[in-house]
């Protein structure tokens, strides 16, 4: 492509050198243009027709003016260049001195008509063995280093002059590039292109452009708009970018403006870049640099105000086109393939300050985290900030290397806020209070549910300040305490739950998360037991024993509690989906309670009778 952009560059650089050179020849313009067609077919193999009027005078400057000009290029990537108007303004004093000066190249109506060569196959990797993937990384690898070889051994064709213009100016003109593939046409309409002391000597270059993109049928053009200054050396082939501002219309709901400053060296594929950007809600600033041929290739270090997922990503070029190829059907479906052909594609390592992530409702505030990509390994290096009013510490690594995928991720988090969590989630807010976590898992499979099917390890969860709305164990082991006693409450007893102490040690293990001990203290009863929880159907069931004290008569006389009630324990079964009404969850399990009762009434009665026999056998 910039083999394309210089020779259309080269054509009035030419027919002014031409000009200037031949003066005696300034009347007969068929002669210069014979002149400069036959230089530029041999120094590129371009054809240049002109079928419109040429107009060539010599003061006060030396111009020439040419209508419906032709370029044919061929070669692997096919060319035409049609322009309805071009001219070119020379400065006539300079001349005699032996210097040139360009005042102005004018170019109205341009028509650029790019037939590209087919794009490199994109290799779909997920058809690869685990074996051919090795092979595939260590050969990219390979190809890298190369690829960044080659590049700082070519070196673009000089241009036939330190090129020095005062104006140059391009109007109502399109670039069409068209796919040897679908043969779709893409076409980038330039409303206005204009650079002021264009030069090759790494002086400022003030420019300013404005472009449209068409969009498909139906759709809005995206509209590019750009203002800045930007220095361009041709001998280190490096152009800095000074003060850029560009602005972007048509990709999201609002405009999208970025600053942009920084160096892009032309050999070897480098560009370091310092970014402030603003997406409307969103914005941002930091520095990135891009590398094509280095490791990684994107490197950034960003603050952001805000972020979405959905609105931002930092992936390599090819990421897309390989998510294109590998996963065409992804979606949202937890039983779809994972897309690791896209993540073996991405090659990025980021800094991320993010003063409030949305992950799906759930928001982390002053969010800190480094990243690294590569080679289909997903590292979060470290994760920290607060979610839900508790500190989030994290770390996890998503091995996509292979076709089996690999999960492993670590972290705690202490002091969450349980109704805000649940609110997040779009839940009734059903427990209130705090909450401490741990946990260490691992998992693997090719697909989203399989992780969390195969999903192993400790999660070990405190809380404190903890009330259950719509489930008053109290009051149920009060009514049946009252039965019991064939007594009738004559208090109403709160239909929560508040607990004094409760704890869970938990085992992930194939998709189901296994809870024992269930440690809960309420103020008169202690429950004791263990559990089981479906991830992926939210079904849970749950076992304890509750030991009454005497203080649970002081809820209401008629549940007052003797050494035979405190001395069994009490069988609570609770069963349901944790989207379910709690009122629904739980219940005391009266036959054994009848059981365990009768068999510590036979067993008083056993030892009162064994009493009275050993009372008479000493008495003897």
């Amino acid at each position: 492509m910039s083999r394309i952009i210089l020779i259309v560059l080269a054509i009035p650089v030419v027919l002014v050198i031409l000009a200037a050179l031949l003066i005696p020849l300034l009347l007969d313009e068929q002669k210069i243009l014979d002149i400069a067609a036959q230089a530029l077919k041999e120094e590129s193999g371009a054809v240049l027709v002109v079928d419109g009027e040429v107009n060539l005078s010599i003061f006060p400057s030396v111009s020439l003016a040419l209508g419906d000009i032709s370029i044919a290029l061929p070669g692997e990537q096919e060319m035409r260049v049609e322009v309805r108007a071009l001219g070119i303004g020379l400065e006539l004093m300079p001349l005699f001195s032996g210097q040139m000066e360009v005042g102005e190249i004018t170019v109205d109506g341009l028509v650029m008509t790019v037939k590209s060569a087919p794009p490199p196959p994109t290799l779909d990797t997920s058809v690869l063995s685990d074996e051919q993937l090795d092979e595939y990384y260590e050969k990219r690898r390979a190809e890298l280093d190369s690829a960044g070889q080659a590049a700082g051994r070519e070196t673009i064709a000089a241009l036939p002059l330190a090129l020095n213009v005062q104006r140059l100016s391009v109007t109502d003109s399109v670039l069409a590039l068209i796919s040897t593939e679908t043969q779709e046409t893409t076409r980038i309409n330039i409303i206005n292109f204009e650079a002021t002391g264009l030069n090759l000597a790494d002086r400022a270059i003030p420019l300013q452009m404005e472009i449209q993109l068409e969009g498909s049928t139906g759709s809005a053009p995206i509209a590019l708009a750009l203002e800045g200054v930007v220095k361009v050396n041709a001998d280190t082939r490096v152009l800095t970018l000074e003060a850029l501002t560009v602005e972007v219309n048509g990709v999201l709901a609002t405009a999208v403006t970025a600053q942009i400053s920084g160096v892009i060296d032309l050999t070897s594929q480098v560009a370091d870049l310092q970014l402030g950007f603003d997406l409307g809600d969103i914005r941002g600033d930091g520095a990135l640099r891009y590398a094509s041929f280095e490791s990684p290739q994107i490197d950034a270090n960003l603050h952001l105000n805000k972020f979405d997922p959905a609105l931002m990503a930092l992936a390599g070029p090819d990421a897309a086109a390989a998510n294109d190829a590998g996963n065409s059907d992804t979606g949202l479906d937890g039983d779809k393939p994972l897309p690791l052909n896209a993540l073996r594609a991405i090659d990025t390592k980021a800094v991320l300050s993010i003063d409030s992530a949305n992950f799906g409702g759930h928001v982390i505030e002053k969010m800190r985290v480094r990243l690294r990509v590569v080679d289909g390994i997903a590292r979060i290096i470290a994760l920290t900030g607060t979610l839900h009013g508790g500190k989030l510490n994290m770390k996890a690594t998503l091995n996509g290397q292979h076709n089996t995928a690999k999960l492993h991720t670590t972290g705690g988090l202490t002091g969450m806020d349980i109704g805000a969590a649940l609110e997040a989630m779009n839940a009734e807010p059903i427990v209130s209070g705090k909450v401490d976590l741990q946990w260490q898992l691992r998992s693997r499979g090719g697909t989203s549910n399989q992780l969390v099917e195969t999903m192993n390890g400790p999660i070990d969860l405190l809380t404190s300040e903890v009330t259950l709305k719509n489930l008053g164990i109290d009051k149920m082991l009060c009514e049946v305490v009252a039965l019991v006693n064939r007594e009738t409450l004559s208090a109403t007893l709160p239909d929560n739950t508040r607990f004094d102490t409760l704890s869970v040690n938990m085992k992930m293990n194939r998709g189901k998360l296994r809870m024992q001990p269930l440690v809960a203290d309420l103020p008169h009863v202690k429950l004791r037991g263990k559990g089981v929880l479906d991830l992926l159907a939210q079904d849970f069931s749950a076992t304890f024993t509750a030991r009454l004290s005497p203080g649970l008569g002081e809820l209401d006389p008629a549940c007052r509690v003797n050494d035979r009630l405190t001395a069994i324990g009490w069988p609570v079964n609770c069963k349901g989906n944790i989207t379910g009404d709690p009122a629904d969850w739980c219940g005391v399990d009266s036959q054994k309670i009848l059981e365990q009762m009768a068999t510590k009434e036979v067993q008083r009665q056993v030892e009162k009778e064994a009493g009275k026999l050993l009372d008479k056998l000493f008495k003897k």
